[in-house]
């Protein structure tokens, strides 16, 4: 479709009154760093978004998060085939490699940040509980083995798992209550824990590299405090998640802060609710599709990018426009 031509004349057709909004992660120089404990589905190679950037420049519109807000809010007309660029989480990848390309391309950018994780050493509950898990993979031994086949419930077959089957059981843990993770944390930390924490690259912004990255044009919205899922919360919880965070990204930023992404995109009517009383105007969410100006401001759809739906230059723009 792209080679053809085709490409061209469907994202004129899609994208003349919508506009599309990325959605990225973690950006990895994998030759530089060790291998993070994140889910493929959330990295993208360094060369990668390099092709991926020169890819937006030459065939569709960036636009700043400050262009699509007044679309979105005052109904100021964007370009033809616009394009919003989008982190979620705040890696420290997203300074280290990300943010050199950004600026190579002149790309515009917001990076959503969850405000606990901003300048400190904690990680995600599944970047660490596969840290760990993965630490007694790593070790071979029977001991360890059985161990980790416990812990997956997988007794009779501790020989045979896999890095697979570990990412397997912390995606199933999503479901389970905060206090459950928790409680299954500390255990790991307390077994595993006594030498300190394996090598990783599992961390994320500190407020240095938030203001020189402001200062050169990406912008910063909220990505609540904790990362939980606010659908979870009680309602003063959720209220405290949602208000704090931006007075506290305000307080860093020095200006107003009007957009949140919701941490794994988990919304209802309760949230969006909460959210809008909180004082924002635009919240992006994780369901796939594009943006028109008649859709709900309070659940912006966007499109995942990882590195199995966008290795090449085809893919991804047919994926950009909702083609795949």
């Amino acid at each position: 479709m792209f080679h053809s031509g085709l490409w061209a004349v469907f994202a004129r057709r899609r994208l003349g009154d919508q506009a599309v909004v990325l959605t990225y992660h973690r950006v990895i120089d994998e030759q530089r760093r060790p291998r993070p404990d994140s889910n493929p589905g959330i990295i993208v190679s360094a060369d990668t978004f390099d092709m991926q950037m020169r890819a937006l420049r030459d065939h569709l519109n960036p636009v700043s998060l400050a262009d699509f807000h007044a679309h979105v809010e005052h109904g100021k007309p964007l370009p033809p085939k616009s394009c919003l660029v989008t982190f979620d989480d705040g890696w420290l990848d997203n300074y280290e490699v990300a943010f050199p390309i950004l600026q190579k391309y002149k790309i515009p950018a917001v990076v959503f940040i969850p405000l606990d994780y901003i300048d400190n050493n904690i990680m995600f509950w599944q970047e660490e509980m596969l840290m760990w898990l993965t630490t007694l993979l790593s070790a071979g031994d029977a001991d360890s083995l059985q161990r980790l086949a416990s812990l997956l419930n997988k007794h009779e077959s501790a020989a045979s798992i896999t890095i697979h089957d570990i990412r397997a059981h912390v995606v199933a843990m999503k479901d389970s209550s905060d206090d459950v993770i928790t409680e299954a944390l500390q255990s790991l930390r307390q077994e595993l824990g006594k030498n300190g924490e394996p090598a990783h690259y599992n961390r994320y912004l500190n407020w240095q590299q938030v203001k020189e990255m402001r200062t050169a044009g990406i912008d910063f919205a909220s990505h609540a405090l904790s990362h939980r899922i606010l659908c979870r919360m009680s309602d003063e919880r959720c209220r405290e998640e949602l208000q704090q965070s931006r007075t506290l990204l305000e307080q860093q930023l020095g200006e107003p802060v009007r957009a949140i992404a919701y941490p794994n995109g988990d919304h209802d009517e309760r949230v969006m609710r909460k959210t809008r009383e909180a004082g924002y105007t635009l919240a992006f969410a994780t369901t796939s599709g594009l943006y028109s100006q008649a859709d709900e401001p309070l659940s912006i759809p966007r499109m995942n990018v990882h590195e199995n739906n966008s290795r090449d230059k085809a893919l991804f723009l047919c994926a950009t426009i909702n083609l795949l």
